[in-house]
């Protein structure tokens, strides 16, 4: 059974997450993330390790973080299915909201190189889609959208995961930093981090509720 705690997290998460979605699009966000941007753009320019984020919060090395961390635990079910189910949210919101995303500053090298090695972008998924299944046709845009941050909430999961809900102090600590580089390396808007963030919150409470549920299930 769901506690009252439990259910307020997961209740008061989505609403979160949900009015972020909803305001996104309008104009006065719009000007806060333009606002944002240029404000924090001399930092991106600057500190170059910045752009460490788009490695770290990488499909290929948080998705082999949520697999292994998945490993630790018995049931491992509940952290993979949370996982799975804000990357399938991402992409649909990002899909059906297409906002416009801002204007990435150039990375020195080696960084391209490692962020191209670590993630998975529009067009290599649309060439593997369209590989295994051809009659699918033109699927580039799913991935062309701005909100969420998929790099929020990937970081912002695997560290939640990691950390375990008595340590939120760290977790509000990754994800400030990765919201400061995401928004200064000229990624994405601060509105897509904030948008990331409250999606990992989300589905990191139901993750916690599920794997509480498969053990109270469990035969003794």
């Amino acid at each position: 059974m769901i506690s009252t705690r439990r259910l307020s997290a997961i209740l008061g998460w989505l609403l979160v997450f949900l009015a972020l979605a909803a305001l996104a699009p309008l104009p006065p966000v719009l000007d806060l993330d333009r606002a944002a941007a240029l404000l924090l753009a001399p930092l991106g320019r600057r500190w170059v390790w910045l752009q460490g984020v788009w490695i770290a919060g990488g499909v290929l090395l948080t998705g082999l973080a949520v697999a292994g961390l998945g490993l630790r635990r018995r049931p491992p079910w509940g952290l993979w299915a949370g996982f799975l189910a804000g990357s399938l949210v991402e992409v649909a919101l990002k899909h059906l909201l297409v906002l416009p995303r801002p204007h990435p500053l150039p990375a020195p090298a080696p960084w391209p190189a490692l962020i191209a090695a670590t993630n998975l972008d529009a067009v290599t998924a649309a060439a593997w889609l369209h590989h295994w299944l051809p009659q699918a046709g033109p699927v580039r845009h799913l991935l062309a959208g701005s909100f969420p941050s998929g790099h929020l909430f990937r970081l912002s999961y695997v560290t939640g995961a990691a950390a375990g809900p008595r340590r939120r102090t760290l977790l509000w600590g990754v994800a400030a930093t990765a919201a400061l580089a995401v928004t200064a390396t000229g990624g994405h808007w601060i509105w897509d981090a904030a948008g990331g963030y409250a999606l990992a919150r989300f589905c990191l409470s139901l993750a916690g509720q599920a794997s509480v549920s498969r053990k109270a299930s469990a035969p003794r």
